[in-house]
Parts: C-alpha cells; sequence; structure tokens
C-alpha cells in the first residue's frame, strides 16, 4: 500500500540487486506526494510560492531518476553484463575505445597493463565502465538512452514518446539553469507553471524511472 500521488509507483518483488534503487524510486514517490500536498494547501494568496513548489517537485523526481538509473549501474549492471548477452557489445565498445590511447590508434599501454596484473581483470574493466556511466548526468534523453543501452534496453521500452520526455528535461534544465526566468519576455518574468502540466511532466519521469526498473529486473538472473 502506499499514499503517492503519482502513476507509476513501484511493487516490492524486485532481485536484491535492484533493492536500492527500488527505495530510492519509492522515497521520491514520497516527497514529490509531500511537495504536491504543501502546494494544494497554500492559499491562492502564494500563487508564487505555490509555483515554486511544482518546480521542487519536477526537479526532484529528475533528480531521483538520475540517482536511481545510477544505483542500478552500480549494483546491477555487472551481472547483467555476465548473464545478458545483449549487454555486451556497449561493454565491449567501451574497452575498444579505452585501449585507444589517442585518434591515431595507438594503444594505451598503462591501461592495458593496469588491467591485466588484477587479480580479476575482466572484473577491472566492468568496473571501469560502471564508472564511466555513472560520472555523467543522466538527467537528460540521451543520458537515458546511454545508460540503457548498457543494459540493452531501447527507448521504446522507456518511453512510448522521446520527443514529450524531452520536453520534460527542457523544462527541468529551465528551472534549475535559468531559475525559470523567461529571456524572450522583456520583462523577464518567469515562466508559468501549471499544476496539471507539472503532474504530467513528473509522471512521465517517474514512468521511464519504474519501466527501467522493470527492465533491468528482467535482466537479472533468478
Amino acid at each position: 500500500m502506499t499514499n503517492s500521488r503519482f502513476e507509476h509507483y513501484p511493487s516490492s518483488h524486485y532481485k536484491d540487486e535492484c533493492q536500492k534503487a527500488l527505495t530510492v524510486l519509492r522515497s521520491a514517490h514520497a516527497t514529490a506526494s509531500n511537495l504536491l500536498a504543501v502546494h494544494d494547501v497554500l492559499d491562492q494568496q502564494y500563487a508564487d510560492l505555490k509555483e515554486d513548489v511544482l518546480r521542487a517537485m519536477l526537479t526532484f523526481a529528475s533528480s531521483a531518476l538520475d540517482s536511481m538509473i545510477k544505483q542500478l549501474v552500480v549494483d546491477a549492471l555487472p551481472s547483467v553484463i555476465d548473464h545478458h548477452e545483449g549487454a555486451r557489445p556497449e561493454f565491449q565498445k567501451f574497452v575498444e575505445r579505452r585501449l585507444r590511447k589517442s585518434d591515431e590508434g595507438h594503444l594505451d599501454n598503462k591501461f592495458i597493463a593496469s588491467a591485466l596484473v588484477r587479480h580479476n581483470p575482466r572484473g577491472h574493466l566492468v568496473a571501469r565502465f560502471v564508472k564511466r556511466l555513472t560520472s555523467r548526468s543522466l538527467q537528460s534523453v540521451e543520458g537515458i538512452q546511454r545508460a540503457g543501452a548498457a543494459f540493452d534496453i531501447k527507448s521504446n521500452v522507456l518511453t512510448p514518446d522521446l520527443n514529450a520526455l524531452k520536453e520534460v528535461f527542457d523544462a527541468r534544465n529551465q528551472i534549475v539553469h535559468e531559475m525559470d526566468v523567461d529571456f524572450t519576455d522583456p520583462s523577464r518574468h518567469r515562466r508559468a507553471r501549471t499544476s496539471s502540466d507539472m503532474l504530467d511532466k513528473t509522471n512521465a519521469l517517474f514512468e521511464v524511472s519504474l519501466h527501467f526498473l522493470d527492465a533491468v529486473d528482467q535482466r537479472l538472473p533468478d
């Protein structure tokens, strides 16, 4: 049972490697629901504050998506690479690129040696792959696609509409990087954010999060 006011709440039936990611997603639902409750009890005289709460709700859900996917990369990707053949090509591409020291194609002897002297060279390379995937923000369509490809998860599994998802991240970036100021407006007013639109956008992030979690869980061995 959940008190989440949003769609796409996860069940409890996930493998061990997904449990931390599950906690992240459920916590995100709880916080977003709390923020929405604050929005709803504020009087209209606090209109600006009500919109700021909606902005916080969306940005929190986006950060949770980033955190959840990175947790899955750390906890689940090594096992998925071991047991799911479709996840190996991206790992192989990473190793091939990393072995090359420059555009001229010279081998990176130091990198090769550091792997070969390890007790478990393959495990070392997987760890480097994991570090690479978690070193950049995943709060974009491209970032999610990049992480999804590592698990052999296609974009259409995560969302039915990539353009709509891009609009969600565009809104998140406007809020985070521009303080939601509309620079096309001569008065430099902030963009208006309605509760219905922000609810839809937050639900879209939770949908992608749940689909990602489900897809990773399906690729793990029983």
